[in-house]
């Protein structure tokens, strides 16, 4: 996708633009027996893995490569979640899984000190979104929603960038090719949000 005609904006409106049309279907059905607190609990969603964390994430990517992003963002959500289960949740992880966690910590850290120039802000970004990550899991284990209540939630609060994005003129679409819009459609819309969510 960064190597195409369409830019991060771009990506994150076919991403939860797509995605937020699809499940808004499932959560208007699912809406009479969510209880009160989901529509709270999708805020922590959509900061912690929708359009909001999609686009942090692509700033990050501007000042560090990718390989960066790939190993700090995903590598350390299951560090956070733990240190947050663990404050929130009152969970004790064992010997083995606190042996992991400083594996993690200790990978990470090799990644961060080795930064050069300006990279440290993309592994600051990269550091926090798996912070949101991890803090919207949790959020998800303590609201007892179900992963498609959670999904639509965050998906259909991300709509709200689609807008913002047509009104600040960005927009690429136009000038992308349909083969390219179609697979970005599909990967971006569909596998990278509904199902990957």
């Amino acid at each position: 996708g960064g190597h195409g005609t369409l830019g991060a904006p771009d990506l994150v409106a076919l991403r939860f633009g797509i995605s937020g049309l699809l499940l808004a279907p499932v959560l208007l059905r699912q809406a009479p027996s969510l209880p009160r607190r989901a529509w709270t609990d999708g805020l922590w969603f959509l900061v912690g893995s929708g359009a909001p964390f999609a686009l942090a994430l692509s700033f990050g990517l501007r000042h560090a490569p990718a390989s960066h992003a790939a190993a700090l963002t995903p590598g350390t959500m299951p560090l956070f979640a733990a240190g947050l289960g663990a404050l929130l949740l009152r969970e004790r992880p064992g010997r083995v899984r606190l042996l992991g966690f400083g594996l993690i910590a200790a990978g990470a850290g090799g990644i961060v000190a080795s930064a050069g120039g300006g990279e440290w802000a993309g592994h600051a970004v990269f550091l926090a979104c798996g912070l949101a990550w991890a803090a919207a899991t949790v959020r998800l284990r303590q609201s007892r929603l179900t992963a498609l209540d959670a999904t639509a939630l965050t998906c259909v609060y991300s709509l709200a960038y689609v807008p913002l994005y047509l009104l600040s003129g960005a927009s690429r679409l136009g000038g992308a090719a349909w083969g390219e819009l179609a697979v970005q459609a599909v990967y971006q819309g569909v596998l990278a949000s509904a199902v990957a969510l």
